[in-house]
């Protein structure tokens, strides 16, 4: 579903910043 891959599971939440962890 996601254009890019999520580096963690919080990316799936966060589509806009994939690559950034966002606690």
């Amino acid at each position: 579903m996601n254009p890019r891959p999520p580096a963690h599971q919080s990316g799936a939440l966060l589509p806009t910043c994939p690559s950034i962890p966002q606690l």
